[in-house]
């Protein structure tokens, strides 16, 4: 029992100065569950994104700092250097001019159109199928390039936090007839929380579909070796945001 006793003196303090030891982290998010969103009684962030960063940047010896705020801001810090890393994203030119990107990509969705469910419109073969719509979507989102060809007039956008849920609400008082939206999952989530799961369709945007990767500021002082950390576990296999999305559903 001694021993025993004498072993959990040496170890529990062993492993609390080891957990003091991570290096801390900041990474930007913004509400999209079940990807990431906070936790309605504790107000703790949670998500299939939020347990991918911790496990792994904990294994890369860093301490994340999870920061929700609405998606254009997002931007906005990972530009300035605010955050040292953000939420999962589409990778572009414009972005690589701020930030830099893991090697791989962690996650591939189909871009969806979401109408209601009496839509006259079932299937997208051309964006000609797409005159007379009036279409929403959100600032600062990558607008699927069938769409964004398409000769549309401008788009219904709005900001701010949930605008998946905005969308749906607009959606349904007829404030448009369809929106865009890159996560389907997010849309399923906020329309069961809404209770109009029923009320809409989603139909996929024809597009090779949307990569998304991991984005890190080009001004945090980790970001080289939080490059180089993040690329290797990539690389290993041993990690997979679509095992936490598939947890977080379950």
């Amino acid at each position: 029992m001694k021993h025993w006793l004498l072993l959990a003196l040496l170890i529990v303090p062993a492993l609390i100065a080891s957990a003091q030891t991570l290096k801390p982290v900041t990474v930007v998010n913004f509400v999209h569950p079940p990807l990431a969103y906070l936790d309605a009684t504790t107000n703790e962030p949670r998500g299939a994104e939020i347990d991918f960063y911790s496990t792994l940047l904990n294994n890369l010896g860093y301490q994340p700092k999870f920061v929700f705020v609405p998606f254009p801001r997002v931007i906005e810090m990972i530009k300035s250097g605010k955050a040292d890393m953000g939420p999962v994203l589409i990778r572009s030119a414009e972005r690589e001019e701020f930030a830099l990107f893991s090697a791989e990509s962690v996650l591939t969705l189909t871009p969806v159109l979401v109408v209601r469910a009496d839509s006259p419109l079932k299937h997208l073969t051309t964006p000609a199928d797409l005159a007379g719509l009036k279409i929403g979507a959100t600032l600062g989102v990558t607008v699927p390039t069938f769409i964004a060809n398409a000769g549309l007039p401008a788009l219904d956008l709005i900001s701010g936090n949930n605008f998946t849920e905005r969308n749906l609400r607009k959606l349904i008082a007829e404030r448009f007839d369809a929106f865009i939206d890159v996560n389907p999952l997010n849309v399923m989530v906020a329309a069961e929380a809404l209770g109009v799961a029923k009320d809409i369709r989603l139909i996929n945007i024809p597009d090779t579909g949307t990569h998304y990767f991991v984005i890190l500021s080009k001004k945090s002082t980790e970001a080289a070796k939080l490059l180089a950390g993040i690329n290797a576990a990539l690389a290993s296999r041993k990690i997979s945001l679509n095992s936490f999305i598939q947890d977080e559903l379950r």
